[in-house]
């Protein structure tokens, strides 16, 4: 399904479009997000979030909803 991830800060935010740069989200049929996709991204933030480890993101930057299509987890 659909979900939401927020930043605490959007001071170095990549999205250029107009909005809220805290506030990105994942939407299954934006950006070629299947549903498959979205359930594998959820875990990824869940996972980055309870091991406090680095999340980054690509997105659509025409929308503004800046809608992500990628997740990177640093280990």
């Amino acid at each position: 399904g659909d979900f939401i991830l927020m930043f605490y800060s959007d001071e170095n935010s990549p999205c250029t479009s107009t909005g809220n740069h805290k506030y990105y989200r994942v939407t299954v049929g934006e950006n070629g997000v299947t549903k498959e996709s979205s359930n594998k991204m959820f875990i990824a933030a869940l996972t980055a979030a309870a091991a406090k480890k680095e999340l980054r993101v690509t997105f659509d930057d025409s929308v503004p909803q800046c809608c992500i299509n990628k997740l990177w987890l640093a280990f």
